[in-house]
């Protein structure tokens, strides 16, 4: 090598270093200018309190991060000889990295809060750890592309179960009573914003994979009229159970228990508009009506109040509540009764090119059950009684007709795609290669069962003025005569939330002063 040589070489390797530290640092100043923004979003939403818990919860995120440090990206970047091996094995060590890190932080939450003495830390920790193991989106990618491709020579059961629109929103609701019921109004109200915040992103999700569904019959050249009509046909028998709800992502149960969670919070303008969403999904409920004409009132929103006072007279014949008065307090009752029915299987034949294919699809077949009110007293007062805000069994049906399109694109690919393997199969292996493939397509023929069985059948709720003290209520299910009788100390303007679940005939209940 000559000295011309080594000075060139020697250029290049100081040409190469000054880049490579130019991209280095431009790397670093990006890194460090969204880890910026992220605090400034952090600290702009988040309390004092809540912030500090967020930093804490990073901290030992980072700190175990250091024990599980692998350098394989830099390793992957640097090696000029890349084989696929080193590609595999790279890919599995980051995702052993990523588990180990959410491992550990869920496993020691209750240590590492014990060191700092923040118990509150704890469910922060844990949230924290469980999105750090889902960090490596590559093997969400990966396994959902495995288990679609596995769904078309089977069935949807393939497939990762992915929580339907309704469901989603009650994960969100119920976390937010979980948190009003241990007396954690800053937990309720993240909850509750998350559960409107669905009912609104859920609807538009709906509408764009309706559209996907649609574009990829068409992108298919599939012929799925004939399935469309006799799916209709059948699924028609579910239209008395869904009766008169418009769309199963919003529901007046959640909107209502939001505004009272509202009011809770001194917030009456948020629950006015949450109290009129439940309105306008449920607008049969005499309490929710009574709220709006009250808060209407107490806003000044006089235009308003002249057209529910109009549209809703028993309800304004009511005398205004007053639910802060110095005397008076406010007895909210929230009651579940039963649980959603479960779905069955039904078994269609979808023509294709090649033949017929058995497909199925799921249908909720249980006949309406009769569902009865709670009594509520105080004494010998008649109180009222709790009316219905929310038909969960009703949501159930409707989600799963909303899901037709998408479920007659699945099947009607899939019975494609088993009708070509049949010709096939039949054209190399004769008749008996062709009954193998339909017993086959028989036995792969399964309908997806799968939902939230646990969720309530149907809810109903009430809501009461009683003197500031303490009160002996004594709540009696008309049907079956079940009674729970709740000890209540209600303070002068606050709020009693009783929420009272029916199961087997058995009441349950849970009360929070606030």
């Amino acid at each position: 090598m000559t000295a011309a040589n080594s000075a060139q070489d020697g250029r290049d390797v100081g040409e190469r270093a000054v880049a490579g530290s130019i991209w280095l640092l431009g790397s670093r100043l990006g890194q460090q200018g969204v880890l910026l923004i992220q605090v400034a979003v952090l600290a702009r939403l988040l309390d004092p309190t809540a912030f500090g818990l967020v930093g804490l919860a990073d901290l030992a995120a980072q700190a175990i991060a250091v024990f599980v440090y692998t350098g394989y990206e830099f390793a992957l970047i640097q090696k000029s000889d890349l084989r696929e091996i080193d590609i595999h094995t790279a890919w599995w060590v980051m995702l052993a990295r990523y588990v180990a890190i959410g491992g550990c932080l869920m496993a020691l939450a209750g240590p590492i809060a014990r060191f700092y003495r923040v118990p509150e830390a704890i469910p922060v920790l844990r949230a924290i750890g469980a999105i750090q193991a889902q960090e490596e989106k590559a093997v969400i990618s990966a396994s959902d592309t495995l288990a679609q491709a596995g769904s078309l020579m089977t069935n949807e059961n393939a497939l990762p179960y992915k929580a339907r629109g309704y469901e989603k929103v009650f994960v969100y609701h119920f976390q937010a009573l979980n948190y009003l019921f241990q007396g954690n109004i800053e937990g309720a109200s993240v909850e509750v914003r998350r559960a409107n915040q669905e009912q609104v992103l859920a609807l538009e999700r709906h509408l764009k994979e309706v559209d996907k569904a649609h574009e990829e019959l068409e992108e298919h050249k599939v012929d799925h009229s004939a399935v469309d009509a006799k799916v209709e046909q059948t699924y028609a028998e579910m239209d008395a159970i869904i009766a008169d709800v418009k769309n199963s992502l919003q529901n007046a149960y959640t909107f209502y228990m939001s505004g009272v969670f509202w009011e809770i919070a001194g917030e009456p303008n948020d629950a006015y508009i949450d109290y009129k969403k439940a309105l306008e999904i449920y607008p049969e409920n005499p309490y929710v009506q009574q709220d709006v004409i009250r808060l209407a009132k107490t806003l000044g929103m006089s235009d308003e109040y002249d057209a529910f006072t109009t549209r809703y007279p028993e309800a304004a014949a009511v005398e205004g509540r007053q639910p802060y008065e110095a005397e008076t307090g406010e007895v909210v009752i929230l009651f579940e009764e039963g649980f959603v029915p479960q779905m069955q299987g039904i078994t269609l034949p979808i023509p294709t090119p090649n033949g017929l294919v058995t497909a199925s699809f799921p249908i909720y077949r249980s006949p309406r059950q009769s569902t009865a009110p709670f009594s509520a007293y105080a004494g010998d007062q008649v109180l009222g009684g709790t009316a219905p805000i929310c038909d969960v069994y009703a949501l159930a049906a409707k989600s799963l007709k909303e899901r037709l399109p998408m479920m007659i694109t699945r099947e009607v690919l899939r019975a494609v795609a088993k009708g070509v393997i049949q010709k096939q199969v039949v054209d190399e292996a004769g008749l008996l290669g062709g009954a193998l493939t339909s017993l086959y397509n028989i036995a792969t023929a399964g309908a997806d069962l799968r939902a939230w069985y646990t969720l309530p059948y149907d809810v109903q709720m009430m809501r009461a003025t009683l003197p500031a003290g303490a009160h002996t209520l004594r709540l009696v299910h008309e049907r079956t005569r079940s009674t729970v009788e709740p000890v209540v100390n209600l303070r002068a303007g606050g709020t009693v939330v009783i929420r009272l679940v029916l199961c087997g005939g058995k009441p349950y209940y849970q009360a929070i002063e606030l």
